[in-house]
Parts: C-alpha cells; structure tokens; sequence
C-alpha cells in the first residue's frame, strides 16, 4: 500500500495530523501538517537525512503540542500487551481474551494480533472516530467497563 494511502486508512481527519522524527545524533523534529501528503512528504524528507520517522494516531487541534489534552480524535488502535510473570497478565491468553472483551465492549472489530515473546501486538481500525466529549479519544475507549483491558495507554 501506497504511503499516503495508508496513512489516510489509519488516521482520523482532522486540523493537525503529527510528524515526529528521531536522530541519533540530532534533535527531534516534530511538526504538524494540515494534510496526510503534506506528513509523506516530511516524513520522505526526514527519513532521507537519516531520521526514524513516526506519525502519531490522532489527529490534533491548532495548539501545536502532542499531548493528549490537544488530540481531536483517531481511527486505529496500536497496542502492546506485556504478558509473564509480575504482569497484569501473566498467560499470553488472559491478555487475548481480555483485548476481545475489550474490543467487543467498545464495537471495534477484531484486531489483527502478533505474539512477538511476552508482547502480543495488536492493530485495529475504529468502525467510526473515537472522539470523546472532552476531546480525548482515549477517554471513549479506555473508559469501557469491567476490566476489559488492564493496561495505561497514551495517545502517540
């Protein structure tokens, strides 16, 4: 899939879409764009003069800070879920059926899920924007009741 395809797959519209790019010897970049192809272009940029590049899920408003108080909204979901002993979920299984409850709870589809040792990966797409009254997406989804997840999750 095409760059710019992508990212308008997984992320939300919105004013403010966030670029970050990290250097090993340099300082980080982060700036917002008003348009995905606006971010590919940065982000080609970027990656072109040696930066790791990243995007953030949600879409922002006008302040110009990625921090969760400032996101709009967001369509996709990119989770770790730590799993073994002195976790909140000591079997790989616990934390499976407890990302399904969690998915059902808030009428996401099925994630697509990757066991990489005691992590188990997971990535969905949002059947619509998750967009909270005080404009935290997280706050619609981490707030599903009865444990569906055990997990502290930031935006990006």
């Amino acid at each position: 899939m095409e760059n710019t395809a992508f990212l308008k797959r997984v992320l939300a519209g919105g004013r403010q879409y966030c670029l970050l790019g990290l250097h090993p010897s340099r300082p980080k970049i982060q700036k917002f764009f008003s348009t995905v192809e606006k971010v590919v272009h940065a982000a080609e940029n970027a990656d072109a003069n040696g930066f790791d590049t990243y995007f953030g899920l949600a879409t922002f408003d006008d302040v110009g800070e990625r921090k969760a108080a400032n996101a709009l909204q967001m369509c996709s979901l990119f989770l770790d879920l730590d799993c073994g002993e002195g976790k909140e979920y000591p079997e790989q299984g616990e934390a499976i059926a407890a990302l399904r409850a969690f998915c059902k709870t808030v009428g996401m589809p099925r994630p697509i899920m990757v066991s990489s040792g005691y992590v188990c990966t997971c990535t969905g797409l949002c059947p619509r924007r998750c967009r909270s009254p005080t404009g935290s997406p997280w706050q619609s989804l981490s707030s599903a009741p009865a444990r569906p997840m055990a997990c502290t999750a930031t935006p990006a």
